[in-house]
């Protein structure tokens, strides 16, 4: 419950009036001197401090909600504000509200709630909030459905390279690999969209690299930038064992027309420009 804070320890209500006024329509100089003062002589300061960020942020997070809703994020349908309130009380009645032991400013202006109706709605609209994200401010019981709790599964990188080239795009590239030693059996293909600037690499039987002493890295030659400038596609390793590999293409610069991919063996990290004298693989691309 938002009253049973500092660990069991409860803070005097009059203070708690003052955390909700100072997250929503801040403090007067006199509320201000109160809340001051408390804070400094209170032996657990920090917590205290912890705790009025927690009612900021979730204040904030309220408005964000409202604003969407509603123009005036001071007004709430009355048969709804009634509904957050009942509901709210439910909530509080095994902490029963103590006399106000400090005189302090309780209203909010334009808005027709007391800070003591303010702590409910809070309550209540953290509450929607952990039920419909899982977020937990002040510690509630968890009430997450069965739904929130199921993973979501992101798809392998095999599915995400069948997707990407059944899928219906007429500048869909397709260019198989050609090894430039005569010994090596590697094969596999080369994917590419320009229109969403991504594809992969698809590789078998390629020989497996050691990370700490190389690294593959692919190279897009674009018929705007010509071969002397190729575009950097990323690094990335083939581990050994695997028999097939799929890689996806990180372009670091906008493709525009490409005309062929390039494979090199770099040092670990790649290079900015390289000297091509380790290329193993190349894939032309023919429209």
């Amino acid at each position: 419950m938002i009253n049973n804070v500092m660990n069991s320890q409860e803070l005097p209500d009059w203070f708690t009036d003052l955390l909700i006024l100072r997250a929503t329509d801040g403090l007067d100089v006199e509320q201000q001197r109160q809340f001051d003062q408390f804070v400094h002589e209170h032996p657990q300061r920090n917590q205290i401090e912890l705790e009025a960020e927690k009612f900021e942020l979730t204040v904030a997070a309220i408005d964000l909600g409202v604003e969407n809703v509603n123009s005036d994020p001071n007004t709430m349908p009355e048969a709804l504000r009634a509904k957050v309130l009942d509901g709210a009380k439910r909530h509080f009645e095994s902490a029963p509200a103590k006399e106000i032991a400090a005189p302090v400013a309780t209203s909010r202006p334009g808005s027709g709630l007391t800070s003591r109706e303010a702590l409910a709605w809070l309550a209540a609209a953290a509450a929607v909030a952990l039920l419909l994200t899982g977020w937990n401010p002040f510690g509630m019981p968890s009430t997450k459905t069965a739904i929130e709790d199921t993973p979501v599964v992101e798809p392998t990188i095999e599915e995400q390279y069948a997707d990407f080239v059944t899928g219906e795009a007429a500048d869909l590239v397709r260019s198989p690999w050609t090894p430039t030693d005569e010994n090596s059996i590697a094969s596999g293909e080369v994917v590419w969209r320009d229109s969403s600037q991504s594809g992969f690499m698809v590789f078998e039987n390629f020989k497996p690299n050691n990370p700490t002493q190389s690294q593959y890295q692919l190279w897009i030659f674009d018929a705007n930038t010509g071969d002397k400038h190729p575009i950097d596609g990323g690094v990335f390793d083939v581990a050994s064992g695997t028999g097939g590999t799929i890689v996806p293409i990180d372009a670091r610069i906008p493709v525009t027309d490409a005309t062929m991919f390039a494979i090199t063996e770099e040092q670990p990290g790649g290079v900015v420009v390289s000297d091509r004298k380790r290329l193993p693989l190349l894939a032309e691309v023919k429209r």
